[in-house]
């Protein structure tokens, strides 16, 4: 549909629909029809509008089709009517299409109210709408946008889901109330441009933005709502006005012509919203004026300047002259007619506002060399003022305007070979690299890896060039997760930076940060060490100690330290100084948020679980909307929040943040990954531990089968492997963990990744040595295990408590009083109890169960049962991960002593409960079953011979 034809249209129904408001609600559908007879179109239209009229006060926010010369079923669900585990508590609206209802949780789980969104009786066509809406969410984990946390279909058939609740206000009546500064203005729309980014990056348009949808929170942070309509960039066109609901007020043009569609609509909706906000007006009034006439303003009128607007309004609400210049420009460009004259990304036009407030030159400005000078003058004002004469101040401006001006028309060089080099990329096939392959058939990494091949070729003569190209390749190398060509093309620029530019450039400086961060993955901490050495003295030099250099400096300083240096201080340090920094000058990267997963490992290693969680949250919503985005990153972020999760009993969060992150790593790196299959090992591993084996095997089955075929050798495969045999010993099944568990301590012992991870696998391979009957291997093991984390953690560390227990445990199984080992597994039973302190963990319910033991073993029954009582308290006091498989192993010895005592009747209770568990969890010929019936067995006949 053409411009022409479209207002044609409209003028129809405008005309149409000014006789039918007129008339009386009952007379209305009878004229619509009289008066459309040879035109069924338009009698859909006008009949759609007001049937939507009826419902809404914004007669477009939803296409005329929408509704087709039907009643409008309103009938709202009653509260306390259930939908799926949810109960309905009041309506919150009405939609085009859908309606959206205040629910809880109603199955007991926990206690949480959401947004339930049902699609209405009356709108059956949007049904792909409407599951595309749920589709398209289910893609999307960003802070500025409401999340999606569930999806079914009600009992009659219609989809629905349910969707964080977000309560508080459109953020332009959000500005009004509180009369929002300019700064705070801006603040907010540049959150509102990270959300969309974040959306587009996904291939995501909503099509529908406007204050309505956006709304800010009580923490003043914006929500994104309503993805209805929202598109994913598949290629195909389709006819924007008759096929999708709009906002008259906020569609771009291109959405009134059925023009194709894409990232632009978004940039141009923001572009209204950003006049509103800065004026509380729109740029043209849609309100009474006739639909065709509001259309024509539309297509061919250009917007006023927001500062116009400002100066003929006696109370705007910012001064119209902290709108000329940058703001008005700003706006100009967001709301061209044309797509391509726009803005290229939403990005883009949030980078703007940035440099806007920092007072440097916006693009949307380009070519005003005047505004170049003064835009410098005003950044540097008080040292401007500082120059006496006026002619030095002038002849200063001017070399700056000069020196501007080159270097825009520099830049503006780069962009463009940039520009022309990526687009070449995808033209016609060259011979040399894809041979008798056409371009269609060529993956991206393949075109990448052709045209970085030619870089140097074809731009030979041009260093400049080379480190742009070289550094866009980068970028979308960290993008796709290839850390390993990311780090050759890094190096390739670095090299050419050092050669054009010299040593103190910023290029050189971070290549040498990060090759320090790639020794320290190698554990060549003395490489990494001269390495910082020789990048500090560049930086501080250099004049770059404010930077995100400087702070990632700190961060790979910080690993350093945590290696090389006794004092847990100095690294606490380096990362608090670190973390100051990024918050300072880069606060939404990566880096931002991998200094604070840093932060939250030592948190966890100091036993402080709820920290670690707590900074785990935050690096994982820096690190979705951060501009140099990692999902790689992402993903083992979440890993490390679902294993926090598990130490401060969050289970259900756990899984939640192992889902999400597998999701990430399958479609970053792909399925044989380690990101992706570890993830998936210790998914498996939590339901395991919480008793649900049937629910891990397939999981455990289907990521073992991801882990690539390298003979044993990768370090990873070992751990996922480890991981797994180690739950099958548990179960009973050790005869089958025995070559896994073998293969992984030879892979540690010749490849470790971290310095624990021998001690780690010898506890593990001894306690299957030890349930196999090897007794000799499982001592050697055991002791030794138990000895190196007491030397390298301490005594009291979490990870040496395990070992200490498992350790006790072992000689109390292979001694009796009198024996040393019997003594010795006594003494350190009571140091493990001394050294957990109050702190709930399972090792001392383990520690006063084995000291229970040793008073049965010496015929003290009463001290026996309080010390079984104990354990079984403290085990119930623990609220992080541990095994299912213990509490039946403390009801053994609890029944043992309870029968000592003469309690025969709650000794048969209890062994009964432990073989019933055991029988649940663990396999059928486990060891654990076998003790659980001669448990049953003995109490039963003393039962039976009271």
């Amino acid at each position: 549909m053409n411009a022409r034809v479209a207002i044609d249209q409209w003028a129809k129904v405008d005309r149409l629909l000014n006789h039918v408001l007129a008339l009386p609600l009952t007379d209305r559908l009878a004229f619509v029809q009289q008066q459309t007879v040879n035109d069924s179109p338009l009698r859909d239209e006008v009949l759609g509008l007001l049937a939507a009229f009826e419902t809404r006060g914004d007669l477009l926010d939803r296409s005329a089709l929408d509704l087709v010369s039907r009643p409008v079923a309103t009938t709202d669900l009653a509260p306390g009517h259930a939908i799926g585990t949810y109960r309905v508590l009041a309506l919150l609206g009405r939609g085009g299409m859908g309606e959206v209802y205040r629910a809880e949780r109603a199955d007991g789980q926990f206690d949480q109210q959401v947004a339930l969104k049902l699609l209405r009786r009356d709108s059956i066509e949007h049904l792909g709408l409407f599951v595309g809406e749920r589709r398209i969410l289910a893609m999307l984990e960003h802070p500025g946008i409401a999340r999606l946390y569930d999806a079914g279909v009600e009992s009659d058939g219609r989809p629905y889901m349910v969707m964080e609740l977000v309560e508080g206000l459109p953020i332009t009546e959000w500005c009004r109330r509180i009369r929002a500064p300019l700064r705070e203005r801006l603040a907010l729309f540049v959150q509102v441009c990270e959300a969309v980014a974040y959306a587009h990056q996904h291939l995501v348009i909503h099509r529908d933005l406007k204050p309505a949808n956006i709304l800010v929170n009580a923490e003043g942070r914006i929500k994104l709502l309503d993805f209805g309509v929202a598109k994913l960039l598949s290629g195909v066109v389709e006819d924007a006005t008759r096929n999708t609901p709009m906002t008259l007020a906020y569609a771009a043009p291109e959405q009134l012509t059925g023009a194709a569609i894409g990232k632009a609509v978004d940039v141009y909706a923001l572009g209204v919203l950003l006049f509103e906000l800065l004026t509380d007006q729109l740029p043209w009034a849609t309100g009474q004026a006739p639909v065709a006439i509001t259309i024509e303003k539309l297509l061919h009128q250009d917007a006023p300047a927001p500062s116009s607007v400002a100066a003929s309004s006696p109370s705007p609400p910012v001064a119209a002259r902290a709108l000329t210049g940058d703001l008005d420009a700003i706006v100009a460009k967001a709301l061209r007619k044309t797509a391509s004259d726009r803005y290229r990304s939403v990005s883009d036009l949030d980078a703007d506002i940035s440099r806007h407030c920092a007072n440097e030159p916006v693009t949307a400005r380009e070519g005003a060399r005047l505004y170049v000078a003064g835009r410098l003058l005003r950044r540097y004002r008080w040292a401007a003022m500082a120059v006496a004469g006026l002619v030095l101040a002038l002849s200063a401006g001017l070399a700056g305007t000069l020196w501007q001006a080159h270097r825009a028309e520099q830049q503006a060089r780069l962009a463009a070979a940039s520009r022309d080099f990526m687009m070449g990329l995808f033209a016609a096939q060259d011979p040399q690299q894809s041979g008798d392959r056409p371009r269609q058939d060529l993956t991206v990494h393949q075109l990448l890896d052709a045209g970085v091949a030619r870089i140097g070729r074809d731009f030979a003569d041009q260093p400049e060039v080379q480190i742009e190209l070289l550094g866009t390749a980068s970028r979308i190398y960290n993008s796709l997760g290839d850390d390993t060509q990311l780090a050759t093309v890094q190096a390739r620029r670095a090299a050419l930076a050092r050669a054009h530019f010299g040593a103190t450039h910023p290029i050189v400086i971070e290549q040498l940060i990060n090759d320090a961060n790639t020794a320290c993955t190698r554990s060549d901490y003395a490489l990494a060490d001269r390495l910082l050495v020789e990048s500090d003295h560049l930086l501080t030099i250099s004049h770059a100690d404010r930077t995100a250099l400087r702070a990632t400096w700190w961060q790979i300083k910080a690993r350093v330290l945590g290696k090389t240096v006794a004092d847990q201080g100095a690294r606490t340090r380096a990362l608090a100084t670190s973390l100051a920094l990024y918050e300072q000058v880069a606060p939404q990267t990566d880096g931002h948020a991998a200094v604070l997963s840093m932060m939250a490992i030592d948190r966890s290693n100091a036993d402080d679980a709820m920290g670690a969680k707590r900074l785990l949250d935050r690096t994982v919503a820096i690190a979705q909307s951060a501009t140099d985005r990692h999902d790689g990153h992402i993903a083992e972020y979440l890993f490390n929040l679902a294993r926090t999760n598990e130490d401060v009993g969050d289970f259900d969060g756990a899984l939640s943040a192992y889902a999400r992150g597998e999701k990430i790593a399958l479609a970053t790196y792909g399925p044989q990954h380690s990101s992706y299959f570890l993830s998936r090992i210790f998914h498996a591993r939590l339901l395991h531990l919480r008793g649900d084996a049937a629910a891990a095997a397939p999981i455990f089955s289907e990521a073992l089968g991801r882990i690539p075929n390298d003979g044993g050798k990768d370090a990873y495969g070992a751990w996922a492997r480890e991981v797994f045999a180690e739950r099958l010993a548990a179960e009973g099944r050790a005869d089958e963990a025995l070559p896994l568990l073998e293969a992984s301590y030879h892979t540690n012992l010749i490849q470790p990744q971290h310095d624990y991870d021998v001690r780690e696998s010898a506890r593990k391979l001894g306690d299957a040595y030890d349930r196999l009957g090897r007794f000799a291997a499982a001592r050697s093991l055991l002791k030794s295990s138990r000895d190196d984390y007491i030397a390298k953690e301490g005594p009291t560390s979490m990870f040496s408590l395990v070992s200490r227990e498992r350790w006790a445990r072992f000689q109390l199984d292979h001694s009796v009083p009198g024996d040393a080992d019997f003594s010795a597994a006594q003494d350190e039973l009571r140091a493990i109890v001394r050294d957990a302190g109050d702190r709930p963990l399972p090792e001392k319910a383990l520690a006063l169960s084995g000291l229970a033991r040793i008073a049965l073993a010496r015929g003290e029954s009463a001290p026996a049962q309080l010390l079984s009582e104990r354990a079984l308290a403290s085990l119930a006091s623990v609220q992080k991960l541990h095994d299912v498989r213990l509490e039946p192993a403390l009801w053994l010895v609890h029944s043992a002593a309870l029968a000592a005592t003469g309690d025969h009747a709650q000794a048969l209770a209890f062994a009964r409960r432990a073989e019933a568990a055991s029988r649940r969890y663990d396999a059928p010929t486990a060891p654990s079953i076998v003790q659980a019936q001669a448990a049953v067995r003995q109490a039963s006949i003393a039962v039976v011979h009271r």
